[in-house]
């Protein structure tokens, strides 16, 4: 691969990596967006002054080293480099954010219900958890579910809808425990911890 192909490969990475789309970029960079798009496609011949504005907006840092420390230069990049947010995480914070509006919703529609209570309070643990992007399937049925609750006040879908957000909830709650290897500590201990 030639240097200027390198060069937009890694520029499109870093700017995919920080989730920014190339309108954003260029706006950051002082660059045009079309011109953006050339050099990532390497379709233009990069001058040193546009390479220097996008380095800058991206946080990243133009250097010249030398070619026997390029192995380690390489090794260090890769370890210091960000993961790029997926499309499907994008995807599946963005319904995380719906499926708040709609039991929001919901629990408007169906004021006088004790069980909108619950279930707000319920999509309240839900939220709290760090969910997978592989449960996007899931969150998107539970926003379906909310969908066609706020149409009725059917009792038996809305128990159904909290059955599905406490299976859910569970799922994912017991994926990631606490930091404490040992388990929770006690409240208290009968011996002197003072030392």
């Amino acid at each position: 691969m030639d240097l200027q192909a390198e060069i937009g490969k890694r520029l499109k990475q870093a700017r995919t990596a920080k989730a920014l789309s190339q309108a954003a970029l260029a706006k950051l960079a002082g660059v045009p967006q079309s011109h953006i798009s050339k050099i990532e496609n390497t379709g233009v011949d990069l001058r040193l002054s546009s390479l220097t504005e996008l380095a800058r907006a991206l946080d990243l840092e133009l250097m010249l080293v030398p070619r026997k420390v390029v192995p380690a230069a390489r090794s260090l990049i890769r370890q210091a480099q960000p993961t790029p947010i997926s499309l499907t995480k994008l995807a599946l914070r963005d319904d995380l954010a719906k499926l708040e509006k709609l039991t929001d919703s919901v629990v408007r529609e169906h004021a006088s219900s004790k069980n909108a209570a619950r279930l707000k309070s319920r999509i309240h643990d839900l939220l709290r958890v760090e969910i997978s992007p592989s449960a996007l399937g899931a969150v998107r049925a539970l926003n379906e579910q909310l969908e066609a609750l706020k149409k009725d006040q059917n009792i038996q879908r809305m128990n159904a809808v909290m059955q599905d957000v406490d299976r859910l909830r569970n799922k994912f709650a017991h994926l990631h425990p606490d930091a404490t290897e040992e388990g929770p500590r006690p409240a208290y201990s009968l011996e002197d911890d003072d030392g």
